[in-house]
């Protein structure tokens, strides 16, 4: 892993750089002991949380707006939207643990979706998915909130350890990645990082949040689906 220099009054911190069928590329997700931030470059969105409270904020930069909510209540902003693209959530899915496998380094614990008949399938639920795989690792040092909010962020099942990849195949289709780590680098980042500045607007939800001032951007668009199919 790559080491980023220090800089005064910040704290040792992991920053995973990943890609995903649900939020896009480039995603940035970084946390230490006392704090996390996943952040979305393209589209200004940042959501983050930090000792001891852990209430999670979710921001967009490009508006200035901002919504608070408890850790165990969040909700990851594609869940519903992604469900109906992928006609199935990931928890449906059964898992058998396989061999250990490794990913940038790390030992990880992986799970592979059970064999199922096609009459196994429809009664889960999940009879469009035709393969899924999903490996964890416990190399990297996090607080349980950083899983709590992995899990939540993507709608995964609770299994194993910190989630860094979910490779699924839909029939007659190629294969996904939900979840991708592809760089995992060491930095040291100040308390700021993990809370939003000072003077953000308060919003009534995080639908409100998500929404872009140009409305014709394809967040904005998926906000409005939400609105209209009442997810």
């Amino acid at each position: 892993m790559a080491v980023a220099a220090p800089s005064a009054q910040s704290m040792d911190c992991l920053r995973l750089e990943q890609d995903s069928q649900i939020y896009g590329a480039g995603t940035i997700f970084s946390f230490g002991k006392d704090g996390f931030r996943w952040s979305n470059p393209a589209n200004g969105v940042s959501i983050m949380a930090h000792a001891p409270e852990w209430k999670v904020q979710i921001y967009n930069a490009k508006t200035n707006r901002i919504f608070e909510t408890p850790l165990n209540k969040y909700e990851g902003h594609m869940l519903r939207i992604s469900i109906i693209f992928w006609g199935f959530s990931f928890p449906r899915i059964p898992f058998d643990e396989g061999p250990k496998e490794n990913i940038l380094g790390l030992q990880c614990r992986s799970f592979k979706m059970k064999k199922l008949n096609k009459a196994e399938k429809v009664e889960k639920g999940i009879d469009t998915l035709f393969d899924a795989k999903l490996l964890t690792t416990k190399d990297l040092p996090y607080p349980p909130q950083v899983l709590a909010f992995v899990r939540q962020q993507y709608n995964f099942p609770a299994l194993g350890d910190l989630p860094l990849s979910l490779l699924i195949e839909r029939k007659g289709k190629k294969k996904q990645f939900m979840l991708q780590t592809k760089k995992i680098t060491k930095v040291n980042l100040p308390p700021s990082d993990f809370q939003a500045p000072a003077g953000a607007k308060r919003a009534p939800n995080d639908k409100d949040v998500l929404r872009g001032s140009d409305e014709n951007s394809s967040l904005d668009g998926l906000m409005q689906d939400i609105d209209r199919k009442g997810f």
